[in-house]
């Protein structure tokens, strides 16, 4: 391999000169301009070169794109030297676009702008233009292994240095000078936890509430319950990344958000589409499985194509958003309730829609004020969300009525003939309201004053007057059913 040569550098765009996945991210801002683009990307799916065209009009933004620093080096190194040829699996906006910006490269050659592009490899279509192992490339995958054994000079740009072992493995001959970032294999897996968010599976303990809250805890109602609770965490991981690759573009732009591991770049959006196959396989196996109850497998796949409803449409609706957000709690508490057969009084019912209601309208308060910390935007959005700044005033407003309603149907229920019946203790439920009700003021009055900047439930799980506050009210469950 010759370092010192005269041969054309040839530099791969997505996931090498930049970060992103223009192709994937356009497709994305195609389907937040309007869902039922879905079904044109769908129908495109088959001809590359027409989806790459109806792509022309969602092109990635230059602020949207992150470039790779030692790439970007590296063409500075040889601008002047020799020629560098830009090419990029994408439309040919995008990469104009790009090409344009940089305003080092010789040529760039995109998807649909060569027909013989299209119709031959990436490898065959370089070799046939500049010759065998007269072209230097800049790849960051195991794809690209085919292109560097007709390259001579050859650069990783991959973000995790185990790809690069296994590149090398593979591939003895020629040394590959690495670009990337060097992240290891448990970096790559900590950041697949952190996309599945098993932080959140702590919502799914509502899964338990109505079996302790009937006093029906028993062997078979907890071994139900938690085979429930894993397939349930699973399904609600799999809306998760789904809800993070439609919130790409408006959590980079979050403070707390843009740590998400999409948005961070921290793991590679071309690797999504293999994890959301995992899943969706590993789902249908448990819910056809494990699952016998038709009624709760109908409520798992409802909750899943309504959380897909949420994602697509109703979170840039105003306030029925955070109804959605309060739906999909109660969907853990109907699901548990299902599986043991234990029947919700009404009152508890009404307790969780309002309750759920005031955490939404918290979550969304929350968000409001990270937005809005830096003072720059009063009169605009919150990102991928319907709030602005002064909206704060009537969220904080129904959220104290949310929060006044679910106390009084919480103390209905607690009061009532059929649950005092059940307790051996009249005072534990006064204790349990008590503790409810505290928990909740504080909670409140950090959203209000802007000290918390994590959902509350989020919070709640790091936050140590929380942590005591859940443990006592599990103590008097336990001591009550002694």
């Amino acid at each position: 391999m010759e370092e010192n040569n005269n041969y054309p550098l040839i530099v791969n765009l997505d996931g090498c000169l930049v970060k992103n996945n223009t192709r994937i991210e356009s497709i994305i801002k195609s389907i937040n301009a309007n869902f039922l683009n879905i079904f044109v990307i769908l129908f495109l799916l088959f001809s590359k070169k027409k989806l790459n065209r109806y792509l022309q009009h969602y092109i990635v933004k230059i602020d949207e794109l992150k470039f790779n620093k030692k790439v970007i080096k590296l063409i500075d190194n040889f601008y002047n030297k020799k020629k560098i040829i830009l090419i990029a699996d994408t439309n040919n906006n995008q990469a104009k676009l790009i090409f344009n910006y940089v305003n080092k490269f010789d040529n760039f050659y995109s998807y649909d702008q060569d027909k013989n592009y299209i119709e031959t490899n990436k490898s065959n279509y370089l070799v046939n233009i500049y010759g065998k192992n007269k072209f230097d490339y800049v790849g960051n995958s195991i794809k690209d292994i085919s292109i560097w054994k007709n390259s001579n000079s050859s650069y990783y740009a991959g973000d995790y240095s185990f790809i690069l072992k296994i590149i090398k493995f593979f591939f003895k001959k020629k040394q590959i000078s690495n670009l990337g970032e060097n992240n290891s294999i448990s970096s790559y897996c900590y950041n697949l936890i952190k996309l599945v968010r098993v932080q959140q599976w702590v919502k799914n303990l509502m899964i338990f509430s109505p079996i302790m809250l009937a006093n029906q805890i028993n062997y078979v109602n907890i071994k139900i319950s938690l085979i429930g609770f894993f397939i349930f965490s699973l399904f609600s991981s799999f809306t998760y990344i789904i809800n993070d690759i439609l919130d790409l573009h408006s959590d980079r732009k979050k403070m707390i958000l843009s740590e998400r591991p999409l948005a961070s770049y921290t793991l590679p959006l071309k690797d999504i589409f293999s994890i959301l196959f995992f899943f969706f396989l590993l789902n249908c196996f448990l819910l056809f499985f494990f699952i016998d109850n038709l009624t709760s497998q109908f409520i798992l796949i409802s909750y899943f194509f309504v959380t897909l409803l949420y994602c697509l449409l109703f979170k840039k609706i105003f306030f029925l958003d955070i109804l959605m957000l309060s739906l999909f709690l109660n969907y853990r508490v109907f699901f548990g309730s299902n599986l043991t057969n234990v029947d919700l009084s009404n009152n508890f019912i009404l307790f969780l829609f309002f309750f759920f209601i005031f955490l939404g309208i918290l979550k969304r308060i929350v968000e409001i004020n990270n937005f809005y910390i830096s003072g720059e935007y009063y009169n605009k959005k919150v990102f991928g969300r319907p709030y602005k700044k002064n909206d704060l005033q009537l969220l904080k407003s129904i959220s104290l009525f949310s929060f006044l309603m679910s106390q009084i149907f919480c103390i209905l229920f607690l009061t009532s003939k059929t649950t005092l019946s059940i307790y051996s203790n009249f005072y534990l439920p006064v204790f349990i309201i008590m503790i409810l009700i505290l928990w909740s003021i504080r909670i409140i009055y950090l959203t209000f004053n802007g000290k918390i900047n994590l959902d509350p439930i989020s919070f709640s799980t790091k936050d140590t007057f929380s942590i005591i506050s859940g443990l006592l009210i599990l103590f008097l469950f336990l001591i009550n059913f002694q």
